[in-house]
């Protein structure tokens, strides 16, 4: 797998190859940073970037400025490669028109083990907090996947992604009965589900 570059020329000419790579591209259809906002992110460490070298940091502060726009594009790139990954499942082919690589990395060879302990809460508003442990072991996890299915007859529906365990449903519809449960997904695989569990709104 790619390494993140750490200078500041390797970072640039990521963001440059993501822009291109994200325009018009059917298989990126909604990066959490659109390729214009991005495009933007980089004027913006570019400019401040050539303040820095024409003036005098300690007196006008270009040095701290260009730090904040570097922060800010390396931020929005991360956050585009993390989606990338997972919206093309690694395809190496793919990621490479971002700049990237989908290539495993070494000791990563198993998908993760079973998250547990999921427990769902109703709060006001009508939003649904779900709470569930990490999965043991070495293997890597990307990301959780959260599925439901409306009782009695619904189907099983993958209705969200979070990189944490937690998430917070909002605003969810009243009087309804429903059953959710979690998976982790890293770059080999997904885990088998997590336990079910029952609300009612």
């Amino acid at each position: 797998m790619a390494t993140f570059p750490t200078k500041e020329s390797e970072i640039y000419s990521l963001a440059l190859r993501m822009i291109e790579g994200l325009r018009g591209n059917p298989d990126f259809p909604k990066p959490p940073i659109s390729w214009p906002s991005l495009k933007m992110k980089s004027l913006i460490f570019r400019a401040r970037q050539n303040d820095k070298v024409k003036a005098d940091a300690k007196l006008t502060g270009a040095e701290n400025l260009k730090k904040k726009a570097l922060k800010n594009l390396i931020a929005a790139i991360k956050k585009n490669l993390r989606y990338a990954e997972n919206t093309v499942n690694f395809d190496d082919n793919k990621l490479k028109l971002l700049g990237w690589s989908g290539h495993r990395e070494p000791g990563c060879v198993h998908p993760p083990a079973q998250p547990t302990s999921l427990k769902a809460r109703l709060k006001d508003g009508g939003h649904i907090e779900l709470k569930w442990k990490k999965p043991l072991g070495q293997n890597t996890v990307s990301l959780y996947r959260l599925y439901r299915r409306i009782l009695p007859d619904g189907k099983w529906e993958d209705i969200a992604n979070c990189f944490n365990a937690y998430l917070l449903l909002k605003e969810q519809s009243r009087n309804c009965e429903m059953e959710f449960y979690i998976s982790a997904v890293n770059k080999v695989g997904q885990s088998i589900p997590s336990n079910t569990v029952q609300i009612t709104t």
